[in-house]
């Protein structure tokens, strides 16, 4: 996870070991830990980039509708969802590959 102030300067990093071979399920995972990381820092306002539009798509649901994404990813879903509701404000957006290198670099 990169944390980034709104002028763009990077403020946390913070890497961590998930043993998921599904990428969809991985990145979701990663958002959820960004969200309960945000709200440890008492970050009250947060924009959530991925380069999964499927992720993206994923956490944007609402909670009547994450029945009808697959079964393995329900539960990441709700448990996001839970996280993200104690922000003020919050969203998701997808954004190419090419502008996430940092959180990709990190990561290796």
């Amino acid at each position: 996870m990169v944390f980034r102030n709104e002028v763009g300067a990077i403020i946390k990093i913070y890497t961590f070991r998930i043993g998921y071979y599904d990428p969809l399920v991985g990145e979701i995972t990663t958002l959820w830990y960004g969200a309960m990381m945000a709200h440890k820092l008492e970050f009250k306002n947060v924009i959530f980039q991925c380069d999964s539009s499927n992720a993206v798509s994923a956490v944007k649901r609402k909670c009547l509708e994450i029945q009808s994404l697959h079964h393995n990813i329900q539960d990441l879903v709700h448990n996001f969802l839970s996280a993200v509701g104690i922000l003020n404000l919050w969203e998701a957006v997808w954004i190419p590959r090419l502008c996430n290198g940092v959180a990709h670099f990190m990561a290796q």
